[in-house]
């Protein structure tokens, strides 16, 4: 090899981590604004703590951050689906569905209650006393979101064929099953890495209305399903997305009056999650949905 060819070779190694450095700092300009979409609580268009959330995001990042107000799990999808945010906070059947609508968007991290949940499941509770054989004849339900927890409970298709009672609030259902107007009461139990979590849920609401968790006993269970999780368009850069996975991992220790504002009622911070741990969400979305919604997006 002659010497200008041996220069010349030598330069491009020289130069290239230099390169490749420029290369992943190109995302942030590529980026421009990073942007998140929340749910608004009661679909108010106001997010609590949202100049929190754009300064944490920003700092992290190293991009101008905005926030978008959804006013619905479903817009929120479409937010995502359409380009319109990068980030979202979803539950996990709302997850579900925006990987089912757009097979663009991947989990990052969902968020552990502080005494180490990490997922629920619904339940049906009748008084210890009753006799199990008969079961509850009047179940109290709550009327939910259509991608909340209690998705997939099925009233009609439990033995003896029990009346559902629908309640406007979880507080009047709860009062309906205390002073008896029904037998049973839908409602959830959290659960963690060692199982279903004892007096956790539906059954420390009753305790704080007065009622022993001794004399409540769970008549029917529904399948575990993990907590929403915080999911990021996929063709995010990789690097974007791993400075992302550090954040959320380190806020319980670093930053947790965030965790007040973006997990208000889940307080234990964040773990990695994958695609795999939403197919229990998957299955009770097929339980919901209209065939025609059940169809997976190509690619998906």
């Amino acid at each position: 090899m002659n010497r200008i060819a041996t220069l010349a070779l030598a330069g491009c190694c020289v130069l290239a981590p230099f390169a490749a450095a420029a290369q992943e700092s190109d995302w942030r300009k590529e980026l421009g604004t990073f942007r998140i979409g929340i749910v608004a609580p009661g679909g108010s268009r106001e997010i609590a703590g949202v100049s929190d959330i754009r300064d944490a995001f920003s700092a992290a990042l190293g991009v101008p951050v905005d926030v978008f107000a959804a006013r619905d799990y479903l817009a929120l999808i479409d937010a995502q689906a359409t380009g319109r945010v990068d980030y979202a906070a979803y539950s996990a059947l709302a997850f579900v569905a925006a990987v089912r609508h757009c097979a663009c968007v991947e989990p990052l991290a969902a968020p552990v209650a502080a005494d180490g949940a990490t997922g629920l499941r619904a339940v049906v509770l009748r008084r210890a006393a009753d006799d199990p054989g008969d079961g509850p004849d009047r179940i109290a339900v709550a009327d939910a979101p259509a991608l909340g927890p209690l998705a997939g409970l099925d009233v009609a298709g439990m033995p003896g064929g029990p009346a559902e009672v629908t309640f406007e609030t979880a507080e009047q259902a709860l009062a309906a099953f205390a002073d008896g107007s029904v037998t049973g009461l839908a409602g959830y139990v959290l659960n963690g890495p060692q199982g279903d979590i004892d007096g956790s849920g539906t059954m420390a609401l009753l305790s704080l209305r007065g009622i022993d968790p001794q004399s409540v006993a769970i008549a029917w269970k529904g399948p575990v399903m993990r907590f929403g999780p915080h999911a990021v368009v996929t063709s995010l850069n990789g690097e974007a997305k791993a400075i992302l996975r550090t954040f959320l991992a380190g806020l319980a220790g670093q930053r947790p009056e965030l965790l007040d504002v973006l997990s208000p009622t889940l307080q234990g911070g964040f773990q990695p999650v994958q695609r795999i741990d939403y197919a229990t969400a998957g299955e009770v979305l097929d339980r919901v949905l209209p065939e025609a919604a059940k169809k997976k997006p190509a690619g998906g």
